[in-house]
């Protein structure tokens, strides 16, 4: 989000290690976001030393005072757990929300005298949520889960509701230290946000009505308002409309990307080829590793300096990555899955961000946007987002603008969630296409 918790949370930490040398200290982040720590504790706090806990060849170093390792390994490794720290530090806490994981008993069993939790959404879409997470750092604060169900989450009256609500509030506020963007938009350059609409080429509605006719026993039945809504399927054709969309070769596996066109690629060939030209640095983001693919193909052939962040690559890759973006003219794009780039990174260097396809969630989206708009930013920040015009990207754009308020707090991060909140008339109108 940018707002500084990661200079807060080292502020601490330099702070006790100021006063006692021998200070040791765990953060717990996931795998994106380690290279982040490590490049903060270099430039601002390079007495502290630190080492990474993670990869196959791994080894707990003691002489060390902060150890950075992962969600996914603390669940695997139990060396961590043998070992006692002064502060733990759970970054994008909302990891461990759900207490029936593995990383979450896991997050139980680490051993710290204080247990610091980071996060820019601390509710998703429950309470539970922030049980779970201050079961971790302040356990038995909210008490067991069968009283807090009974208090904060059984269906009560709207006027009880709201009355319990701030009776939780009160009660957990002592322990939280909160920002919201508000305080620091003043203090960085501004965000113009630009919607750019292309419409499908031969190709994209050739493959378009073959998907929605080929489904017209699905549609028949979502038509009926006596049968039942099968979700599985009504996801796999809302996934395989939003990828032709895209283009084409994300539902040909086969083919080149060459070998079809596609309305939304030439709008992106010519937005990123101002952008450059501007000498902007440009961060896109798309939710298919395929197009990125296809992006990364592009700039190979036109010799375009780039870097690329999956959800698969080691921490020292990634934060060579990074780095090379944030310090090197050459590295004029940084190509990021939505997931995997969304969170816990800095990417100042750039002035532009691409939002290729559409997220539910505008929350989200925000959350990949501030990768760039951040502290740290000096320049204006252009954010474009790309939408098929006559499509359902049109149609799940005018949603997530429509329920922008709510989309934080009711809607979670991916599409099956999201297409089981919707009414069978949403969903008819989703899948309608006039072409």
């Amino acid at each position: 989000m940018g707002l500084g918790k990661t200079h807060q949370a080292l502020a601490l930490l330099w702070l006790i290690a100021g006063k006692n040398p021998n200070s040791n200290f765990l953060i717990v982040c996931p795998a994106s976001v380690a290279p982040h720590w490590a490049m903060k504790i270099k430039d601002f706090y390079g007495e502290l030393s630190f080492d990474f806990f993670h990869g196959s060849d791994r080894n707990l170093d003691l002489k060390k005072q902060i150890t950075i390792t992962t969600y996914g390994l603390i669940g695997r490794d139990k060396t961590l757990t043998e070992r006692s720290f002064d502060v733990v530090i759970f970054d994008e806490i909302q990891h461990l929300k759900n207490k029936k994981t593995i990383m979450h008993q896991a997050a139980l069993d680490l051993d710290g005298f204080i247990k610091i939790g980071l996060t820019g959404t601390p509710l998703e879409n429950s309470v539970i949520d922030l049980k779970n997470i201050f079961d971790i750092c302040l356990p038995g604060l909210l008490g067991s889960e069968t009283y807090f169900k009974k208090r904060y989450v059984r269906e009560v009256s709207a006027k009880e509701s709201k009355k319990r609500l701030a009776e939780l509030a009160l009660r957990v506020s002592p322990f939280l230290l909160r920002r919201d963007r508000g305080q620091v938009l003043s203090e960085l350059p501004e965000v113009i946000e630009d919607i750019h609409t292309c419409e499908l080429s031969d190709d994209q509605i050739r493959f378009y009505r073959q998907a929605i006719g080929e489904r017209g026993a699905l549609l028949d039945q979502l038509n009926d308002e006596n049968s039942n809504i099968s979700y599985m399927d009504i996801l796999a054709l809302i996934t395989m409309l939003k990828q032709i969309c895209d283009h084409p070769a994300l539902i040909d596996d086969e083919s080149e990307s060459t070998e079809y066109e596609s309305g939304k690629w030439d709008l992106f060939v010519e937005l990123l080829g101002e952008c450059l030209a501007s000498g902007m640095k440009v961060v896109v983001f798309s939710q298919y590793t395929r197009m990125l693919d296809i992006i990364e193909e592009y700039l190979e052939k036109e010799k375009i300096g780039y870097g690329s962040l999956r959800g698969n690559m080691s921490i020292s890759k990634r934060a060579a990555t990074i780095e090379s973006f944030q310090n090197s003219s050459d590295c004029r794009v940084f190509c990021a899955s939505l997931l995997a780039g969304g969170v816990g990174i800095d990417l100042t260097a750039a002035q532009a961000v691409i939002h290729y396809d559409r997220w539910w969630n505008a929350a989200r989206e925000d959350q990949a946007t501030s990768r760039v708009h951040r502290m740290g930013q000096k320049h204006v920040v252009q954010v474009f987002k790309l939408i098929t015009v006559g499509t359902l990207e049109e149609k799940i754009h005018r949603m997530i603008t429509a329920k922008r308020d709510l989309a934080g707090q009711l809607i979670k991060s991916d599409d099956a969630n999201m297409i089981k909140k919707l009414r069978r008339k949403d969903l008819q109108d989703l899948l309608r296409w006039e072409g």
